[in-house]
């Protein structure tokens, strides 16, 4: 997996980030940078919950959150918030 960062307005950063921009949450995934800034932004989890390492866009329909410990939490494709 390819590490990159992006700013809000979808732009991918370089593969070696500037010190400022490593707090920006890190996307991957084809189309990502397109539906990271909606998803961030209406998710009941944020950047920093959980020591989130990155958020994962599966087939461009729905999200893995990858936490900092290796786990990931496979969100569903509808109904982020009432997912248990």
């Amino acid at each position: 997996m390819a590490r990159s960062g992006h700013r809000a307005d979808g732009t991918v950063l370089e593969p070696f980030v500037e010190n400022r921009y490593r707090t920006l949450p890190l996307v991957v995934g084809p189309g990502a940078e397109r539906q990271a800034r909606d998803f961030l932004l209406s998710s009941i989890v944020t950047p920093t919950s959980f020591l989130l390492r990155a958020s994962i866009l599966v087939a461009q329909r729905r999200w893995n959150l990858r936490l900092a410990n290796g786990i990931d939490v496979r969100l569903p494709e509808t109904d982020v918030r009432g997912a248990r």
